[in-house]
């Protein structure tokens, strides 16, 4: 768990040092928690302390659980939305993505198509459009 955690603030120190020195972690997400374990308190903890400036944590207050639906899905290529828009971990995306958003507005530049597309490369944005799809899909289930 510890190595993990190094290897991503390790990462994420050398992309500031050598590529983009303006970068901040918006956030932590916790998935694939089974909140009935000791582990999982565990891991909660670890990351909220060391995610965090004195004030305030980076994890995002919303846990996604752990779910077989999930895998089972991801193998058919359809996500949680498409096929089960009332399951439980739905409504945990839905409430992350409106922590998320939170998140953005609190940065001094919002995170934007026109952003993105000028952070990723031609043959990133394809995967990169990907996902603002599944955000906005996330924030509006009934848009589909």
């Amino acid at each position: 768990m510890q190595s993990q955690t190094n290897d991503a603030l390790t990462d994420i120190q050398g992309a500031q040092r050598y590529g983009n020195p303006n970068l901040r972690l918006l956030g932590v997400i916790l998935c694939c928690v089974d909140s009935r374990t000791i582990l999982a308190s565990s891991l909660t903890e670890y990351v909220e302390k060391l995610f965090s400036d004195g004030s305030k944590s980076l994890k995002f207050d919303t846990l996604i659980s752990r779910s077989t639906v999930v895998p089972q899905l991801r193998k058919l290529g359809k996500t949680i939305f498409q096929t089960a828009p009332n399951h439980k971990v739905t409504n945990q995306y839905r409430k992350l993505a409106k922590e998320i958003e939170a998140r953005i507005a609190e940065f001094e530049e919002p995170v934007t198509t026109s952003t993105i597309k000028s952070a990723v490369s031609q043959s990133e944005a394809k995967s990169s459009y990907q996902w603002l799809n599944v955000f906005q899909e996330m924030k509006n289930p009934t848009a589909q």
